[in-house]
């Protein structure tokens, strides 16, 4: 029972912590591509703005934003544990860290686009809201998420080699002193036998 405890526990642990981590940059992004969501007013249909707004505000564009974040979360965390899984806890100790990171980081990079591009007008004007306050957010956001990737991209991946040269290094390194072991033992006997051979034939 213990045996899978441990087995199935460290999976849980990514599993739960990666579908968190991909929802948690699924809805930040998604506040970030659709600024109008609860605006009053909207740019007039036709617009890039409004065009770009509508499509991730659907469903159909807000599945895509879901899958791409759970595709780009799984598959790097799957080829990283695969055949390795003894890096469990060091992938869901980076999850966590993200999700705090990117959370924060998504709170931090709002704050500075409303003091770098201040609100003007009123709530009534159809560009109170504007993809250029909102593109800090979403850069704030893809740098993280980079970061995140190349983390787990970086976790080492050649253990299993590693570990068989260790020990294939410490096999030969034990074939080589019972050699020498062996070869110090034969010493004596051989320059015995060597000694008695010269007797005899200057006898």
């Amino acid at each position: 029972m213990r045996r899978i405890t441990f087995k199935v526990l460290p999976i849980l642990t990514v599993l739960i912590s990666s579908l968190m981590l991909s929802y948690l940059f699924s809805a930040l992004t998604l506040l970030a591509l659709v600024p109008w969501d609860t605006a009053i007013a909207r740019p007039e249909i036709g617009t890039w703005q409004r065009t770009v707004n509508d499509f991730f505000e659907g469903r159909f564009g807000e599945n895509v934003v879901i899958l791409f974040f759970i595709m780009m979360t799984t598959l790097p965390i799957f080829n990283t544990l695969r055949e390795r899984w003894y890096l469990s806890a060091r992938v869901t100790l980076a999850n966590i860290l993200f999700l705090i990171l990117g959370y924060g980081g998504f709170i931090a990079s709002s704050i500075i686009s409303y003091i770098i591009f201040p609100y003007r007008g009123n709530v009534t004007d159809p560009f109170f809201h504007n993809y250029t306050r909102s593109s800090i957010s979403l850069l704030a956001i893809s740098v993280i998420f980079c970061f995140w990737f190349l983390q787990i991209k970086s976790m080492p991946k050649y253990y299993n080699k590693q570990k068989n040269k260790a020990k294939n290094t410490q096999k030969n390194i034990s074939i080589h002193r019972l050699t020498d072991a062996m070869t110090e033992d034969d010493a004596p006997n051989y320059q015995d036998n060597h000694v008695q051979s010269e007797h005899f034939a200057s006898q």
